[in-house]
């Protein structure tokens, strides 16, 4: 057991580019039932860029779909939310400083008194006007320098700069822009805010009908990943009340990739995201990150922090991390082969009534195989690459040197070994590369150590693999109709054609797939409760190459996926769910989904839930659901089964107090080994909300099954939260502590964490001191 303290203190002073200095202060706002309306009013006109962050019953909102921020009108448009009497709405935002709207210097003269005395020549024949140009253009800006300094470590200076260009060119034409330089960084993110920008140039200009916009730009057509994609380039968008069509050509710097983890006991980061030659750098702000089922909130004092440069991710004290908690990331791993390029256009349109829409869309993403990240390849190595195909292009890794590292030893089989002796003592420089856990020769000791174990037992072998520059073509068809007869009705139809070696004409029509997605729903209003019943099949091709997030968190453990389970087959599924209001009172859902890999693996899952609204502080709520499963391969086979009940109450006595309880029972079975294996658990979950103070308690027991159950686990868990707020000081807190009682052993772990800050507009000076302690 040991502590490890760390002081910072964050000194930011935000210069203005004309004259003075300034720092923006935050506003937090909550609002709770009929409180939340469609449109709030801040009392300032603007906000300084993407400082806004909302929360709807602690789920982070997304800007631009759930709501907007009407610029130059000073409110947030909530229009898009449906809060109910019990929904609590969080707004933060930063308001521009007033002094930023004031203008400064001596105003230029209108073009009218410039020539006031100057007479006009007469003009002969017909009269003509000539307007003169006229814009309406505001420049606002702060640069900022930080100073941290530690009890542990080195102190880090850094600096910021953000510029913001908006306005009028003329009648009907708007400009919008912006500069911000983050300088280097490595948490990205470490204040207490969203990160949304990096190093960013952006310069937009829209009309009635078109707008077009170059620099750094984000291409969103993800539903699963509303933050959209950030790119370097341009595109441009023309629409009219019945069609519109769009296009872009730009650089992304990595492409999607999905990861997946279980937690450690005890041990809240690093983490590494990837595995071997995947373990990259992650583009700054492509990240997704999910915690049990959970979508978490990047920031130092929220949910998690990311180390970009190192690809690794550590969780903060809001969330205690163990064996049994499953990480799931979605992310774009920097590229370091090819320079990116992507290029898309589409377009779309809809019946005047706008019963039916349809949009079309195509986009190439991949590599850029004349720019090569690495130098340009010689001739050898792209005759090899042109011969390969889809196959692995590779070449000895082994170059005889006198001043080399490593001496050749060739046995009796004859197999050849190269054996490490230190740099400049052996006869032999070899370079080696990332096979596989399992899957080579070597292992990896550090320093330029490679070791030879064994085929079969080692990650890598004496090899270099040449990269080949890759391309994935994407269609994509949407359709549907919309009217109150038949609700909504959707058709998404997606194929994609992958070339795994653009140096090569070989096997390049073997890697096309297909994917589709047919949904129905329905909605009605009954006793002022929403109804709905929603069907939907989807049918995926073992080749689709997705580019995005298809299934939901957890979807391996919702359908009792075997673990590492590996799609070699198409996969269908389907979905059914309903809910209903018969009185006011009570609420009723029920669901039932299927999925099937052809002959590999089927599984079905159903469930049903009831809430009960006694009054308007009291509910009660309690569900039910079901998991059977069959895996038939050449390897394994077997059945699996899954039943979990669950039972909640919620009550809130006063105004800002709000008392939750929650139990779970989960069993789970399967017989995919030779032996009967699985889980069981009970887990009870207090949690009790008073203003800006907040106590959790958790209750978890665990059985393993092997033979026959036995105990494994069994888990205590605190956690007590407080943020308060005194004029220009403010503080937040979190302490937790779990103690566990496993078969062979006992541990307990603690964890807190302190944030003061002191934010003066008057003095414009900004202080944070943190503390942070771990046992």
């Amino acid at each position: 057991m040991h502590r490890q303290p760390a002081t910072g203190f964050l000194f930011l002073i935000l210069i203005c580019f004309f004259y003075s200095e300034c720092l923006h202060a935050r506003t937090v706002l909550q609002l709770i039932g009929t409180e939340i309306p469609s449109r709030l009013s801040i009392g300032s006109t603007h906000i300084f860029s993407d400082s806004d962050t909302l929360y709807l019953n602690d789920s982070l909102l997304s800007r631009g779909v759930d709501y907007q921020f009407i610029g130059g009108s000073g409110y947030f448009d909530l229009s898009s939310l449906a809060a109910g009497d019990r929904d609590t709405l969080r707004v933060i935002f930063d308001p521009l400083p007033s002094w930023v709207l004031r203008s400064y210097g001596r105003p230029l003269p209108e073009a009218g008194r410039l020539h006031r005395n100057r007479r006009l020549p007469p003009v002969s024949g017909p009269s003509t006007v000539r307007k003169g140009f006229a814009s309406d253009i505001s420049l606002t800006g702060a640069k900022s320098f930080r100073f941290s300094a530690r009890s542990t470590g080195t102190s880090e200076f850094s600096q910021s700069l953000d510029l913001t260009i908006s306005g009028k060119l003329s009648e009907g034409i708007e400009i919008s822009g912006s500069i911000s330089d983050r300088g280097y960084d490595p948490a990205y993110g470490t204040v207490n805010r969203r990160l949304n920008e990096l190093d960013k140039v952006n310069l937009k200009v829209t009309s009635t009908h078109v707008s077009a916009q170059v620099g750094d730009i984000i291409l969103s057509d993800q539903p699963l990943r509303p933050t959209g994609k950030r790119v370097s380039g341009a595109s441009f968008d023309i629409y009219y009340p019945g069609w519109h069509i769009e296009a872009a050509a730009a650089r992304p710097r990595g492409r999607y990739q999905s990861y997946g983890f279980m937690g450690r006991d005890g041990f809240q980061g690093p983490y590494q995201v990837g595995d071997g030659k995947s373990a990259l750098p992650i583009v700054p702000g492509s990240e997704t990150v999910w915690l049990n089922g959970e979508r978490l909130v990047r920031g130092a004092n929220k949910d998690y922090t990311v180390d970009y440069p190192t690809g690794r991710i550590t969780f903060n004290a809001n969330h205690l991390v163990d064996q049994r908690s499953r990480v799931e990331v979605d992310y774009e791993p920097q590229a370091t082969d090819y320079k990116e390029e992507l290029f898309a256009a589409g377009g779309g349109g809809q019946l005047d009534d706008s019963a039916f829409f349809f949009s079309v869309r195509i986009l190439r993403e991949g590599d850029d195989k004349d720019q090569p990240l690495g130098g340009d390849l010689s001739e050898s190595d792209r005759a090899l690459l042109q011969a390969a195909g889809d196959s692995l292009a590779q070449r000895s890794g082994a170059l005889p040197d006198t001043s080399g590292a490593y001496l050749m030893i060739v046995d009796s089989l004859p197999d050849t070994v190269f054996q490490f002796v230190g740099e400049g003592k052996g006869g032999y420089r070899v370079s080696f590369s990332y096979v596989g856990n399992g899957r080579g020769e070597y292992i990896f000791l550090g320093s330029n150590n490679y070791q030879y174990v064994g085929a079969g037992y080692g990650d890598y072998l004496p090899i270099v693999i040449l990269a080949a520059a890759e391309r994935t073509s994407y269609y994509r068809t949407e359709l549907g109709v919309h009217n109150e007869t038949v609700g909504e009705m959707r058709l998404d139809l997606r194929a994609s054609s992958h070339d795994r070696n653009l140096w090569s004409d070989r096997d390049d029509s073997d890697n096309e797939g297909l994917y589709y997605q047919l949904q129905s729903t329905k909605q009605w209003q009954w006793h002022d409760h929403t109804g709905y019943v929603k069907l939907r099949r989807r049918v995926r091709e073992v080749t689709y190459k997705a580019r995005e997030r298809l299934d939901q968190a957890d979807f391996s453990r919702m359908f009792l996926l075997p673990y590492g389970f590996v799609r070699t087959s198409d996969e269908t599924t389907h979905e059914l769910s309903a809910a209903v209001s018969p009185i006011r009172l009570v609420t009723l859902r029920g669901s039932y989904a299927t999925l099937a890999y052809e002959d590999n693996f089927d599984s079905r899952v159903g469930g049903f839930s009831a809430e009960l609204l006694l009054a308007e502080r009291l509910r009660f709520e309690g569900g039910w659901r079901e998991v059977s499963s069959n895996l038939a391969n050449s390897v394994l086979s077997g059945e699996g089964s899954v039943n979990t009940y669950t039972a909640a109450f919620s009550c809130r006595p006063f105004s800002q107090t709000e008392f939750t309880s929650q139990y779970e029972r989960d069993v789970r079975r399967n017989e995919y080994s030779d032996d009967q294996r699985g889980t069981r658990y009970d887990q009870v979950h207090l949690r009790l909300n008073h203003a800006g103070e907040s106590l959790d308690y958790e209750y978890f027991i665990e059985d393993s099954l092997s033979g026959s159950w036995s105990r494994v686990l069994n888990r205590n868990r605190v956690r007590g939260g407080s943020n308060r707020q005194w004029g220009d000081l403010a503080y937040d807190a979190i302490l937790s502590y779990q103690w566990l009682d496993r078969a062979d052993d006992e541990e307990s772990n603690f964890l807190g964490r302190f944030n003061l800050r002191y934010n003066s507009t008057r003095t414009r000076t900004n202080l944070v001191s943190s503390y942070m302690i771990s046992e």
